[in-house]
């Protein structure tokens, strides 16, 4: 087993902190490349005379290519480690956005949209992997909420300077420059994580490890097919705001593209420091506790939405999408420190892909049926945001049912392993 969990001084302090920053990076890249597709689907369409349901299945292909990769992902990081998974998909997604840059057609871009996703789908499962070995549990709900909160910070990055890239060098251009920073990311990962043995080798020397846990095993067990769920409908909800946000306030609210980018830097950078704080929270202060951040967060995410989407107000309506961010962050980081504080570490790499396949799968529907309902609606965003907070509503439903318990020495199952009873 991993000696970091055991209490041993593992990789060491310095080491585990070289391990989270280049982690920090590579996260960073990730969503910057997965944002700046929002940014760029608004010259893509024009370019191509795409629809908006056709512009939906763009962002669509990505989370399809995604949420295939969770389940396969998660098991291959429990059963070699995070560091081949990661640099590998490092690797893979940097090559197809750089071909994303030579698509000459909406079937050459799908088809690039779809394996970059899959090129970045076992990337969040290997992450948790890498935190559960290198981290004490009693740390991983901080360090995990660090890697987490570059969602808002590559997400800055992705709309607020790729806009500007994009104004000034075109989306294909920018595109082939994103893939090469990002195989320099993948050298960052091989020079600083530290190499690893098969991690399933080293339990099956241990006549006192439990048996290894099926895939299906661990999908019937309540707690993880309620962070599936609560995944699932917020996810909906922050995915299909992310996808269209863009294109509403060009579209409905007049701005340019460079003013899209100021207007979007300053409520990511509020939630980039929000995400920190309520990781540091949830080790500090807030452990076992993730049943009411989850359920306040689903609700004020639909109420910001709402209330976003009502204003008649240009500097209201950031304003609110500000205030959605920093209640998704609530959410956010509760559901994925709970693979990695509440179950074994054995299997933190599937619990986290079954929960992100739940986020992936919304997030494969959310871009594409909010297209068509704009279209059906005469490009009208209401009526599709509306629905949107609807789904923040669901998962508040949902989360309500979670049921606390703290996380020092609990795992996936009191039966199969004799730490505890998992919350859930």
């Amino acid at each position: 087993m991993n000696q970091i969990s055991s209490g041993a001084p593992g990789a060491g302090e310095k080491r585990k902190y070289l391990v989270l920053g280049s982690l920090f990076v590579a996260w960073i890249m990730s969503y910057t490349d997965r944002v700046a597709f929002t940014v760029a689907i608004i010259p893509i369409s024009r370019e191509f005379g795409l629809t908006a349901p056709q512009a939906g299945y763009l962002l669509s292909a990505f989370y399809a290519g995604y949420a295939v990769m969770q389940l396969g992902g998660g098991s291959l990081s429990d059963r070699f480690g995070g560091r081949v998974v990661l640099i590998g998909c490092v690797l893979a997604w940097s090559l197809f956005t750089s071909l994303t840059g030579g698509a000459w057609s909406l079937s050459s871009l799908l088809v690039l949209r779809f394996m970059f996703g899959m090129g970045e789908g076992g990337f969040s499962p290997a992450s948790s992997v890498t935190i559960a070995d290198n981290f004490k549990r009693e740390e991983r709900g901080r360090a995990k909420a660090f890697l987490l909160s570059t969602d808002y910070l590559g997400s800055a990055i992705g709309s607020g300077v790729i806009a500007l890239f994009i104004m000034t060098y075109g989306w294909h251009t920018s595109y082939q420059y994103l893939g090469v920073v990002g195989a320099l990311v993948a050298a960052l990962l091989f020079w600083c994580l530290p190499p690893q043995t098969k991690r399933d080798a080293s339990v099956a020397h241990d006549a006192r490890a439990p048996a290894r846990p099926t895939l299906l095993s661990l999908m019937k067990l309540p707690a993880v097919l309620k962070i599936f769920s609560i995944w699932f409908f917020t996810r909906m909800l922050w995915i299909g705001v992310v996808s269209w946000m863009p294109s509403y306030l060009i579209k409905s609210r007049g701005i340019s593209l460079g003013e899209l980018g100021f207007a979007t830097i300053l409520p990511y950078c509020l939630a980039f420091i929000f995400a920190n704080i309520v990781g540091y929270g949830l080790d500090k202060l807030l452990a076992g506790y993730e049943k009411v951040l989850m359920t306040t967060g689903t609700l004020l995410a639909a109420l910001s939405l709402f209330l976003c989407i009502n204003s008649q107000s240009l500097a209201m309506t950031v304003v609110y999408w500000a205030g959605c961010m920093l209640a998704f962050n609530l959410v956010y980081v509760s559901l994925f420190s709970i693979p990695i504080k509440y179950f074994q570490e054995a299997v933190a790499g599937r619990v986290t892909g079954i929960m992100n396949f739940g986020g992936q799968l919304s997030g494969t529907i959310a871009p594409t049926l909010i297209g068509y309902w704009i279209a059906a609606d005469k490009n009208s965003y209401v009526p599709a945001f509306l629905f949107l907070s609807v789904c923040g509503v669901v998962a508040a439903a949902i989360a309500m049912t979670w049921k606390g318990a703290k996380p020092e020495g609990r795992t996936w199952s009191q039966k199969k392993c004799g730490h505890g009873k998992i919350p859930g």
